[in-house]
């Protein structure tokens, strides 16, 4: 394993463009722990000991190729994007705890996956966000409360509006509620070119939210 710290400029279509160091506690895995599509080997991104993780440890692979840089909101760690930081499709990591959510005292523990993913709160979420819920439902990561949903924001610029269609990966754990969401760009511009877009990235997606471990639940 070598650590990555390095300074790389990127352009997140659809998202932001950046340019910063990499401050994320991240190691390249020789022996890749995922194989992504084409067989490429993977990164891991590890929040322990980061201030934004607050107190949680996180480990998540991510193709070796993608760039993985400091997140510039409080509430996430890293903005991950393929092609070196220049592709179309990008991922971020987040952490929240059910305080800052405002959750009542006691209902993280209540929860079960079949109440976490009830399609009523999925469909709430995306509302929350102004964007178009297109499905999700229950997801199976570490045997915790999880779940997932499609939705698709659309964001004003330069005089028109660009299509953001993304899948969100949630995982509860004690008081501490993981987020992940990825999207995809598009080269052509229009509603029906970015879903197809990111309809080709949703496999990896799910590879990328099925390597997600909490070592800390196994201690």
């Amino acid at each position: 394993m070598r650590p990555i710290l390095a300074r790389t400029a990127s352009m997140v279509a659809g998202w932001r463009s950046v340019a910063a160091v990499v401050l994320v506690s991240c190691t390249l895995v020789a022996t890749a722990q995922t194989r992504f599509p084409g067989g490429e080997g993977s990164q891991t991104l590890d929040t322990t000991g980061h201030p934004k993780a607050k107190g949680l440890e996180l480990r998540i692979d991510f193709p070796a190729s993608w760039s993985i840089e400091e997140a510039k909101r409080p509430n996430s760690i890293a903005i991950v994007s393929s092609e070196r930081g220049l592709g179309l499709q990008n991922c971020v990591v987040g952490i929240q705890t059910t305080e800052q959510l405002g959750w009542p005292a006691g209902q993280a523990e209540s929860e079960t996956t079949a109440s976490f993913a009830r399609p009523s709160r999925l469909r709430n979420i995306a509302d929350a966000m102004e964007a178009e819920y297109l499905g999700g439902g229950a997801a199976r990561i570490e045997g915790l409360p999880s779940r997932w949903f499609v939705a698709v924001s659309r964001v004003a610029r330069d005089g028109g509006d660009s299509v953001l269609p993304h899948v969100s990966y949630q995982v509860l754990y004690k008081s501490w509620l993981v987020s992940l969401t990825c999207g995809s760009g598009a080269v052509e511009a229009g509603y029906a070119a970015g879903l197809a877009s990111f309809r080709k990235h949703e496999l990896l997606f799910r590879l990328i939210a099925n390597s997600m471990v909490l070592p800390q639940r196994w201690r």
